[in-house]
């Protein structure tokens, strides 16, 4: 980048990048807020617990349960409902892995734009520079052709 003094241009680069990853993250974080409010809030808890409350009370005015069952019942649903609300956070977790897993070896497999000869080739000169021991100041460094 210095060689070709283009620190600008990369510079600019890397401020779009990062830009983009900021609004990818925004966006996410609008999601997941969402889907948080929605659905692990409003549906779960308030739905589920207005629905056992609803036929449970149902039950006990019918006689075919008693009060301290539904009790019961509810505060081990509460329990259930926290695992089952941990199983599909983990489940997200994992989908969210799966997708980084993805960019990872995309770029483990990218091929280079650019052929370079490697170091185990044995056409590949491994010392491409004449004199060894290259220094800055030219009196340390006798030419090798002189």
């Amino acid at each position: 980048v210095h060689a070709f003094a283009n620190e600008a241009t990369e510079v600019r680069r890397y401020a779009a990048a990062v830009a983009k990853y900021f609004g990818l993250a925004v966006r996410q974080t609008y999601m997941q807020a969402l889907y948080y409010m929605l659905v692990a809030t409003f549906l779960i808890n308030t739905v589920v617990q207005v629905a056992l409350l609803y036929y449970g009370t149902k039950l006990v005015v019918d006689g075919g349960m008693r009060s301290a069952s539904l009790i019961a019942f509810m505060l081990y649903q509460g329990q259930l409902q926290e695992y089952t609300s941990n199983l599909m956070n983990a489940f997200t977790s994992l989908v969210k892995a799966a997708g980084a897993g993805d960019k990872v070896f995309e770029l483990l497999d990218r091929r280079p734009t650019r052929a370079y000869p490697r170091r185990d080739d044995p056409g590949a000169n491994p010392n491409p520079n004449p004199n060894p021991n290259p220094s800055p100041n030219p009196n340390l460094n006798p030419s090798p052709y002189a």
